[in-house]
This record gives C-alpha cells, structure tokens and sequence, in this order.
C-alpha cells in the first residue's frame, strides 16, 4: 500500500453557522491561496434613537425591545448630569459605573444582556445605537 499525501488523506470539514431561521450561512470560508477566513461584521441591521434618563432605572434600548440579533450597544452621554450603567434594573448612583458628559461607551452586547441606566438628575438626552 502506497502512502497518501496529506492532501489525498483530508477529508472534507464543513463549517457553518445558522441564521435564526435555520438557513445555513458561510460562517468560514477560505480564500483563493487556502488562507481560513472567518467573519463576524455587523451586516445585519441596526437601529438608533434618543432616550430620556432620569432618577429611575431605564434600560438602554431603541424602542420597546431590544434589536434582535443584536452585537454591539453604543451609548452616547448627551446631557448634563451625571449618567451610570449598570447590569440591572437595580442599578443606581451609588453601585453604577458612570458615563461621563459627552462621551461614548460601547461594547459588544448580545440581546439576552440587558444595560440599564439611571442619573442623579431627571431628563437626561441619551443617544443609543444597536448593531447587529
């Protein structure tokens, strides 16, 4: 029996991923010189919008529920109190972490993790963006 070349010894490995109907998609491919190429791009959709934070907890979303499928979160401090985050609707200004005036947070934040947000003065402008 003759010995195989490595090439002749592969076998044949598919790897994909699954959108949330089912459908595969190429989750990894390789390109033209063999070279293994992944992607994980927000080429989805994504949504933005203003909300108004104040005393309460609010959680940090565009609209009623949060962007499916959604990758990253970005927060933008428009207003001029002081604004913090947290993990929970329980978040407040003694146990959140701050955002400070006129500057971004953003992190990559799946739609089962909520961020909520809260301020120690009522009507705060908050910018947000969802990616997916």
């Amino acid at each position: 029996m003759t010995d195989l070349t490595d090439l002749q010894a592969a076998q044949t490995i598919k790897i994909v991923g699954s959108d949330s109907t089912g459908t595969e998609t190429n989750a990894v491919n390789s390109s033209a010189n063999g070279e293994l190429k992944t992607t994980d791009i927000l080429d989805n959709s994504g949504v933005n919008g203003a909300i108004s934070v104040g005393t309460s907890a609010v959680e940090a979303k565009v609209g009623v529920s949060i962007l499916a499928n959604r990758k990253e979160l970005i927060i933008f401090h428009n207003g001029t109190g002081r604004l913090y985050y947290g993990l929970s609707n329980a978040v407040t200004t003694a146990n959140g972490i701050e955002i400070f005036k006129k500057s971004i947070w953003s992190d990559k934040v799946g739609p089962n993790t909520h961020i909520w947000l809260i301020s120690d003065t009522a009507g705060q402008d908050i910018r947000i963006v969802e990616k997916a």
